[in-house]
């Protein structure tokens, strides 16, 4: 007589594998830096952070927590997310997103990126300060790779000596040129920012085509209007005139307590 072989443990086995799969298919990792807090602006105090998140091992991108003290009125704040490589140059980025209602603090998202390699988000955002809006860069998130077994590291090289930049190249055309991560020693951002285009060509993108400079609310709120959907914005040669390719610029947004 032959006997009947128990197919509890392998269903178990089974179900055990597929629950493995599917925790590890829809995980999330972010990593963060500390939230940049600024003085006092036209009665408010604000912070934000960047934060740089994988999901699934398949996807990258850059996320910025905006939030002030108490409830603001609309267009008080403006947040962007960037992602960089490790060379320094922006890969996506969200448009300048402002709140369109009074709240406390808002999430915006870069677009999510496929590509493998190294990463960094360094966010930058804008407070109304009675007469336009105060500019500030965040401090930048620690360094992941994307890749089928996904890391925190050091930082490269190639950001530690642009960190430590004390002023940008000047091409012909009397522009500044460079990475935003030279920020950190010199103070501002350049005319023309280093960049991958949608195609992958390499190039820079003018600050105030990534984001604006609004003088007033109803300006900050007219140009949210406007870039609602996916924006493109030209990729430049180093002369800031040549056009090479493309950048793209979208948004996901959301409100939170």
């Amino acid at each position: 007589m032959k006997k009947k072989k128990c197919l509890f443990p392998i269903l178990v086995s089974m179900f055990s594998m597929l629950l493995i799969f599917t925790t590890f298919s829809s995980t999330v990792l972010g990593s963060s830096s500390e939230f940049y807090k600024t003085p006092r602006i036209n009665g408010f105090t604000y912070e934000f952070n960047s934060t740089v998140t994988i999901r699934n091992l398949s996807t990258i991108e850059a996320r910025s927590t905006i939030r002030a003290n108490t409830n603001v009125p609309t267009g008080y704040m403006g947040g962007q997310a960037r992602l960089y490589n490790s060379a320094g140059s922006l890969r996506t980025s969200s448009t300048m997103t402002y709140n369109s209602q009074a709240i406390k603090a808002f999430v915006v998202e870069s677009p999510r990126l496929t590509t493998k390699g190294t990463y960094y988000a360094y966010s930058r955002a804008q407070f109304y300060n009675g007469n336009g809006y105060t500019s500030y860069n965040g401090y930048r998130s620690p360094m992941r790779t994307l890749s089928t077994m996904n890391s925190e590291n050091e930082l490269s090289p190639e950001i530690i000596e642009l960190m430590l930049q004390t002023e940008y190249e000047v091409n012909e055309n009397g522009q500044t040129y460079g990475s935003s991560f030279s920020e950190f020693t010199i103070g501002d951002e350049p005319e023309l920012i280093s960049a991958v285009g949608i195609n992958g060509i390499e190039g820079y993108v003018k600050s105030n085509d990534l984001a604006p400079n609004p003088v007033s609310i109803e300006e900050a709120l007219d140009y949210a209007d406007d870039n609602s959907l996916d924006i493109y914005i030209p990729l430049y040669d180093v002369d800031g005139l040549t056009v090479l390719d493309q950048f793209k610029l979208e948004t996901s947004f959301e409100i939170i307590d």
